[in-house]
């Protein structure tokens, strides 16, 4: 399964992805913040994609400072409903740190949960991810998003603590994804492509 993170800047909201393989993408979490927004989605690979494939980000209007990491993933379902739980955060005001958790609890211990900060006024951020994810390194994309993920060993709604330098609006998203009935304990990162969009 493959698993984007998007983070968008400007007006415009994402409306699809258009994917050369003929995948289907669902957005499984957004927020918005008047400015900075983020995005998770999944799709479950069903066409294999050629070595030059590019995914296509479809926006209702302008969008400024955006960029993309997509992840691929085993021990996920490859059929059917894969979002145990989901949650946002966001505020258009001057902050230094948010906490996006969860909508509920998750119903499994083995969850796969990705989450992603997206920060507003186009500033070049230092930015601290939540104690207990594998960080992916955005800097190359854009100096402010943040993007993390984890193999839960227990189940919970993960208060996920994201702080950054300078003051400024930010939108943030987490996601927990079902492992497998097959492989309940599997689902680390098999490969990770940074994209600017």
């Amino acid at each position: 399964m493959l698993i984007a993170v998007i983070k968008s800047g400007g007006a415009g909201t994402l409306t699809s992805i258009t994917d050369p393989a003929g995948n289907s993408w669902v957005t499984d979490a957004s927020a918005f913040a008047s400015g900075p927004g983020i995005y998770i989605a999944h799709t479950q690979v069903l066409n294999a994609y050629g070595s030059t494939a590019h995914l296509t980000l479809n926006w209702s209007a302008s969008i400024n400072n955006n960029g993309m990491i997509t992840m691929e993933f085993s021990g996920l379902p490859s059929s059917g409903f894969v979002v145990d739980r989901a949650g946002t955060n966001s505020s258009t005001t001057t902050n230094t740190s948010s906490v996006c958790a969860l909508s509920a609890s998750t119903t499994r211990p083995a969850d796969l949960i990705i989450t992603g900060v997206a920060i507003g006024g186009g500033t070049s951020e230092t930015i601290t991810s939540p104690a207990g994810y594998t960080r992916q390194d955005t800097s190359s994309i854009t100096a402010d998003m943040d993007v993390g993920y984890q193999i839960a060993s227990s189940t919970g709604t993960f208060n996920n603590s994201w702080s950054w330098t300078a003051g400024a609006a930010y939108a943030a998203a987490t996601v927990a994804y079902l492992p497998s009935s097959a492989l309940p304990n599997t689902g680390r990162g098999q490969f990770f492509h940074f994209m600017k969009v």
